[in-house]
């Protein structure tokens, strides 16, 4: 199944880069290369939207306590998955299509 979306990294590091290779499979797919671009509109399969919303990254805090620094570490979630609506022109692609 693929579904409209649009990625955003959350991670400052990466808010630079255009896109990136992930990979992913399952008995039922097969294995799936794929580049996903950010921050665009893209067509991705549901695989690869699984795959990504699992994917954590960490925050580190840092606090001073009674003049001692504190660092604080959280995990969160390392994309933005944002599920699109079909325009009028996709409706029409998927029509013509089927």
């Amino acid at each position: 199944k693929m579904v409209k979306v649009k990625i955003t990294p959350l991670d400052e590091r990466m808010r630079g880069i255009p896109s990136e290779v992930f990979s992913v499979g399952n008995k039922h797919t097969g294995f799936i290369k794929k580049v996903v671009r950010f921050n665009q509109p893209t067509w991705e399969p549901e695989a690869t939207l699984q795959m990504l919303r699992e994917k954590t990254r960490i925050i580190q805090e840092t606090e001073v306590v009674n003049g001692k620094e504190i660092v604080r570490k959280k995990q969160a979630e390392a994309y933005s998955i944002t599920v699109l609506p079909l325009t009028a022109a996709d409706k029409a692609a998927l029509a013509k299509s089927k």
